[in-house]
């Protein structure tokens, strides 16, 4: 007897890594924001992924599958090609324009983070392993094979693959 699929919502996304980028949908139990922040599930699966070996000189220049595993340790950015559901993340009434620098991506968007957080350190000390931005261009630091996805009205970007960051 099969047993019962738990419900979920199918959401588009565009995830990026060191020399990836994954388009497809994520199954989303629950909501996007507690389901990408969950420290007890490593991984996320994108289903029927794209994937792009960014760098030209990547022999995966692509690949598709139905289901595509990518550690979240990995993952840099998350992007939307349209916006997520509402009421599927919480944007904090104060954003901030940053340009915030991972090893691969230049990120420039509206930051979002509670009314009492100091700019300088507002992304070390969150309690999310992703970080909510708003009107946000991405842009590779190095050369890329085209096709890169390069504007969402929401990401979400990795807290530990942030560098460095200065105001946009």
């Amino acid at each position: 007897m099969n047993a019962p699929q738990p419900n979920y919502t199918e959401i588009g996304a565009v995830v990026f890594t060191a020399g990836f980028q994954v388009q497809g949908t994520l199954h989303v139990l629950g909501t996007l924001q507690t389901f990408v922040n969950d420290d007890q599930k490593p991984t996320l699966t994108v289903f029927g992924a794209e994937a792009l070996g960014l760098e030209p000189t990547n022999p995966a220049a692509r690949l598709t599958q139905q289901e595509l595993i990518v550690n979240k340790r990995s993952i840099q950015i998350i992007g939307f090609p349209t916006a997520p559901p509402q009421g599927s993340l919480t944007l904090l009434a104060r954003s901030e324009s940053l340009v915030m620098y991972t090893d691969k991506y230049a990120v420039a968007a509206k930051f979002h983070m509670g009314p009492d957080s100091r700019v300088a350190d507002f992304a070390e000390s969150s309690l999310q392993q992703f970080l909510v931005a708003s009107e946000a261009k991405i842009y590779p630091l190095y050369p890329t094979r085209p096709g890169l996805f390069s504007a969402s009205s929401t990401v979400l970007i990795h807290k530990n693959a942030i560098r460095m960051y200065h105001p946009g």
